[in-house]
């Protein structure tokens, strides 16, 4: 919840935003925004939490980077 009212509060969408967890905690938050990334050695409850399934963070970037590169285009 205080995540969501953090982006609220900065005046972003949650589509702007990527989350990257590995532990129970992490679970709502995995849960509440769209581009959520789990790290693959995360138990499988918290993988199945989160909309894709990384080995390291510098993946989830590129992933995040290409996906606004192609937006970008296709606005174009």
């Amino acid at each position: 919840q205080a995540l969501l009212e953090l982006i609220a509060l900065k005046g972003y969408e949650i589509t702007e935003v990527a989350t990257i967890g590995d532990s129970m905690n992490d679970i709502s938050m995995l849960q509440a925004i769209p581009f959520s990334f789990s790290m693959s050695h995360a138990d499988d409850i918290i993988k199945a939490s989160a909309n894709n399934i990384v080995e390291s963070v510098a993946e989830a970037i590129d992933f995040v980077l290409a996906y606004n590169q192609k937006e970008a285009q296709d606005e174009n």
